[in-house]
């Protein structure tokens, strides 16, 4: 993949997956499901986001506008895993 993430403090960097995979991974474990339903989850919904990615007309994006692309798909797959997301993303 060519596109390249813009992180908050301005610089440019290729999507990093294993990184975008943990942030879905960790909050589906805190909230109610075990280690094979997380990995699923984690699976399907880095899936559709780097879907998005690679069809995203711009060749640059910014990191929030990757976190809110997560936040939507998560909201549709699970509120629960979605709430745990972003209360991540207000701790870090």
């Amino acid at each position: 993949m060519n596109k390249k993430i813009v992180k908050q403090e301005g610089f440019k960097e290729k999507l990093d997956e294993g990184k975008l995979w943990d942030s879905i991974y960790y909050p589906a474990r805190e909230s109610h499901y075990d280690e094979d339903e997380a990995v699923e989850i984690a699976d399907k919904a880095k899936h559709r986001v780097i879907e998005w990615v690679h069809k995203h007309e711009d060749e640059v994006l910014t990191s929030g506008e990757v976190r809110n692309k997560v936040i939507e798909i998560l909201e549709e797959m699970d509120e629960d895993v979605c709430f745990m997301y972003e209360k991540h993303l207000e701790i870090n």
